[in-house]
């Protein structure tokens, strides 16, 4: 770390990250999660950090499901699971656009195994 480096400097300041063989990219691609768009939210806390709650106008529960044929491979088993729950975010992201500002609270998911080659994701908020 080069402590002569200006503020402006530090906040365009690029990162390399070498990806070597298959269990990096895996590593790497569970780390990377997608952005959901601008005014939509989706938190595992009871509240909004920073905003009272009295400031909520409409209380609904939100539920997905999302069914996923799985692989029995134990090849890259992290990326599918990973994609699975990035690709229920996304749908449910998408459809709260519309309701934009738009907070889901109080987010869980459950994982279950309906038969040998499909997973459920069920996400309640």
């Amino acid at each position: 770390f080069d402590e002569n480096l200006e503020q402006s400097d530090l906040q365009k300041a690029t990162v390399v990250v070498e990806v070597d063989d298959e269990t990096d990219e895996e590593i790497m691609s569970l780390l990377i999660e997608p952005s959901p768009p601008e005014g939509v939210a989706l938190l595992n806390t009871e509240t909004i950090p920073g905003i009272c709650s009295d400031r909520l106008s409409t209380l609904q529960l939100l539920t997905a499901i999302s069914r996923t044929r799985w692989s029995t491979m134990p090849r890259r088993l992290n990326q599918h699971l990973a994609k699975a729950f990035h690709d229920l975010y996304r749908h449910v992201t998408f459809k709260l656009m519309a309701l934009a500002p738009c907070y889901v609270l109080s987010v869980q998911t459950v994982v279950r195994a309906l038969e040998e080659e499909t997973i459920e994701i069920a996400l309640t908020g």
